[in-house]
């Protein structure tokens, strides 16, 4: 039996191809695992038990009236799912646009306990119908200069 050469430049190429190949494989599953990472409902959300550290995203309304600002850029608010189940939300940092009362949001942060989470990203989701009488629409419309 022939003994392998480590010191030969052709057997290092193939080592160095085949670690490279092996971490590679393993960054994209890694990656691919965090990026087809869905919301959750606020009802899904409350019967399962999350560990603090995990990442987590809920989807829901943001309740009317529940919306609290303070002066160190900390939201406090409140989503409800489709069984008016709520869960409240901290949110740091800056919040889109079209965020308000009743629009539909996804939080993604951290999942403090079984009816919080702290989140630090909040993406505004789209309505899938479009709106012409916005004075009866049930769904959140900035007030824009027209």
């Amino acid at each position: 039996m022939k003994k392998i050469n480590f010191y030969n430049a052709k057997t290092q190429l193939i080592l160095l191809m085949i670690i490279s190949t092996i971490l590679f494989i393993v960054f994209a599953v890694y990656s691919a695992n965090n990026a087809f990472t869905y919301y959750l409902t606020p009802e899904e959300f409350i019967q399962k038990d999350y560990n603090p550290n995990l990442r987590i995203r809920v989807g829901g309304r943001v309740v009317e009236k529940s919306i609290k600002y303070n002066d160190l850029g900390i939201t406090k608010f409140e989503i409800f799912g489709e069984n008016n189940t709520k869960i409240s939300v901290t949110h740091e940092g800056m919040l889109p646009s079209l965020f308000g009362p009743r629009t539909f949001i996804i939080a993604e942060g951290l999942a403090i306990s079984k009816e919080e989470i702290r989140s630090k990203s909040v993406i505004v989701k789209h309505e899938n119908e479009f709106l012409t009488d916005l004075e009866d629409a049930d769904v959140y419309v900035p007030d824009y200069p027209r």
